[in-house]
């Protein structure tokens, strides 16, 4: 062989090396760079927790059901919601179950047939 395939064979060999090494390089500094950020993105949701307590409340289950029912009772064309009508709009739930939801969000249960609810800071 001559001398100029010996180089051409030596250069391709030693990119072919120094191209995997960048590769191991590159690639254990995106790891790292990925648990910096990890670690950065656990301190902001903490420090948001402790600056906002109700976010923390955010996945609790009965979230929907609680926006359900303030949305019908806040409703201004209605002095009051009967308990049938919420109930339906909150389906698989239980009467008491709805009931222990009302009271969570602050609703008054009103003397009468049929059972209705309300807000107290409706006006009503």
């Amino acid at each position: 062989m001559t001398a100029a395939v010996w180089v051409a064979l030596v250069t391709g060999v030693l990119g072919f090396v120094i191209g995997i090494l960048n590769f191991f390089i590159s690639r254990t500094q995106l790891k790292h760079q990925q648990k910096q950020f990890e670690a950065q993105l656990a301190l902001s949701r903490e420090q948001m927790l402790l600056d906002h307590p109700d976010i923390g409340r955010i996945h609790n289950p009965d979230l929907s059901a609680i926006q359900t029912i303030r949305g019908l009772l806040q409703d201004e064309r209605y002095q009051g919601r009967t308990f049938a009508t919420i109930r339906h709009h909150l389906p698989g739930r239980a009467d008491e179950e709805i009931r222990s939801l009302l009271r969570s969000t602050g609703a008054i249960r009103l003397n009468g047939v049929p059972e209705k609810w309300r807000l107290p800071n409706t006006g009503q």
